[in-house]
């Protein structure tokens, strides 16, 4: 059979998540795009060039070096990268897209939403209160670490901010162009933080890898007021989970928010019987529109990809491109961050 000059989009993996007629909306809105086709995997040898679109249940260490060899574009609309490793993200000379930017808004509104669930609830009542009594500690006493200072953290910081809520921000991945900080030092780091000030909540909206896994552990919780919020709608190993028990358990006043755990989704009922927390199933960045914004997301990507040239695409998805994500700390380790 005669090969194709336009491209073959190949969806690798469909999430179990995605509601039934996902899969054919999608393929009709990327079909309507001059130059593409959207296909099987059986129907890959036909095309010279391939574009994938992935999920985070795609193992690409695994894949098939006869596709990637074909391969000029990924597309990752579900944004977390967790499952690209730093070899591979090295050794593809073709960009990888992250659709990271699709659920910031959505879990910055989940982190909101949690800040303000651990405030006092307003007495509403039937009759006169003589008395008029509302013990409370209006927002802008309250002291907020925000570890992380990416599209989320940047949110997060400025709807608090607006509230007059009282903002530090700490980013363990400090914005430099060639290295940032070693994990002993991000942890010294953090930990001075701490010793400035007794914050009243900490939320976590910073990425994860081997420098920043448990970045919140034993020693972390030690420098904590004993009724700290945690909100962590990040990802789960950031905090080292049985750390997390015993200062919940040491200090009842102190309260945690979990959507991630370290080991999903069965860590989740370890926090059954823990009464200073709530939790709920990676739901922070869900919402209504998800659906018709991923597929938005790769229709734009796709024509900009087909329209610009190699260096215009690569300027205009900067902060989207995979391996501008490539760091290395002071030590000479290098992560993906």
């Amino acid at each position: 059979m005669k090969k194709h000059s336009s491209y073959g989009i190949l969806r690798l993996n469909l999430s179990r998540y995605f509601t039934k007629n996902f899969s054919s909306r999608e393929k009709d809105c990327i079909n309507e795009i001059e130059g593409l086709h959207f296909i099987e995997k059986e129907q890959s040898c036909d095309f010279e060039k391939l574009i994938l679109i992935s999920t985070t249940q795609v193992d690409f260490n695994k894949l098939d070096t006869a596709l990637l060899d074909k391969t000029s574009l990924i597309i990752h609309s579900n944004s977390g990268h967790d499952n690209f490793s730093l070899d591979f993200t090295s050794s593809v000379d073709f960009p990888i897209v992250l659709g990271n930017k699709l659920r910031a808004r959505a879990v910055s509104e989940y982190i909101i939403k949690c800040f303000f669930h651990s405030i006092e609830k307003i007495p509403f009542c039937n009759e006169w209160d003589a008395f008029r009594s509302f013990e409370r500690t209006l927002i802008e006493k309250r002291k907020v670490l925000i570890i992380g200072n990416g599209q989320i953290g940047t949110i997060v910081h400025k709807q608090l901010d607006s509230a007059g809520v009282n903002c530090t921000t700490f980013d363990p991945f400090k914005e430099q162009k060639s290295s940032y900080d070693s994990p002993a030092m991000i942890k010294t780091s953090v930990l001075e933080t701490l010793e400035h000030t007794r914050f009243d909540h900490v939320i976590l909206a910073c990425g994860l890898n081997p420098s920043s896994r448990h970045l919140l552990d034993k020693s972390f919780f030690e420098g904590l007021s004993d009724n700290c919020v945690i909100i962590n709608a990040a990802r789960g190993a950031l905090i080292d989970q049985l750390a997390l028990r015993e200062f919940l358990t040491g200090n009842p006043k102190a309260f945690v928010y979990l959507d991630v755990f370290e080991n999903e989704p069965d860590d989740l009922s370890a926090f059954d019987q823990v009464k200073n927390a709530l939790t709920s199933s990676h739901i922070a960045g869900v919402h209504g529109d998800l659906e018709d914004d991923l597929i938005d997301f790769e229709v734009k990507t796709l024509k900009d990809y087909l329209s610009l040239g190699r260096s215009e695409f690569y300027d205009r998805y900067e902060n989207s491109i995979l391996s501008n994500r490539i760091k290395s700390d002071c030590s000479g380790n290098t992560y993906l961050i």
